[in-house]
Order: structure tokens, then C-alpha cells, then sequence
């Protein structure tokens, strides 16, 4: 008997800052996944940052600094899916802070991913 291990959910350590002072046409890597900075803006609610990533990534202890205050992500809104133009189906979504100071970096502390692993666990039967 086999059990094959296509892939499993899997965690990355990242505790990286990624800047917001000037936003690109150009994605983040996290590990092997992207990240992409849409647009950051101040509400009545608080700070709002929409990012997109690689469809099955969840960012783990996110949070937006300035130079002397770290303040953590309060909740995440308009989850929805997005065609890029190479067809690429990624995830974008609005990140909430409770905070009205412009932020200088988003800091993600980690993400849960699909991992593949490729892996055949052979089980005598006798």
C-alpha cells in the first residue's frame, strides 16, 4: 500500500518589512510566492493597504511601522480573486489598521502556503 504526499499545508518563517513609501510595478517575493503592493490609502477606518498574493497564501502576524510605532492588522476586507494579465489567478484583498499615521513598511512575520512535497510513503501489508 502507498500514501502519496502531493502536497500539505506548510509555514514560512519571514519576519521581513517590505517598504510602502513608493509603491512598484513589481512584486515581492515571498520565498517562492509573490506579493504585490496595490495601493495604500487613509479611511475614516483607519489605514488601508491592498496587496495581492499567489492564491493560496495567508500572511501570518502582519503589522505596518513607522519609525518609532508598530501598529498590527485589525482585520481584512474585500477578499476577491484576479486574472492577472499573464492569467495567473491571484488573491487580493484590503488590509485594515486601526491607525491614521502613514505607514513606512509592512512587516509579515510568516504565511501558511500549499507545499508541495512530491512524496510516496510506501506501508508494507502483511
Amino acid at each position: 500500500m502507498q500514501i502519496v504526499v502531493k502536497e500539505f499545508a506548510g509555514y514560512q518563517k519571514l519576519d521581513e518589512k517590505y517598504p510602502l513609501t513608493s509603491l512598484s510595478d513589481k512584486a515581492f517575493m515571498l520565498s517562492d510566492k509573490e506579493l504585490w503592493l496595490k495601493d495604500v490609502s487613509k479611511t475614516s477606518q483607519g489605514i488601508e493597504i491592498t496587496i495581492a498574493t499567489d492564491d493560496d497564501v495567508m500572511l501570518d502576524g502582519v503589522s505596518i511601522e513607522t519609525n518609532n510605532e508598530s501598529t498590527p492588522l485589525k482585520t481584512t476586507i474585500n477578499r476577491k480573486e484576479v486574472k492577472q494579465v499573464d492569467g495567473k489567478l491571484m488573491k487580493e484583498r484590503t488590509l485594515l489598521f486601526d491607525t491614521q499615521t502613514e505607514p513606512e513598511s509592512l512587516h509579515i512575520e510568516g504565511m501558511h502556503y500549499m507545499k508541495a512535497y512530491n512524496k510516496v510513503i510506501e506501508i508494507p501489508v502483511d
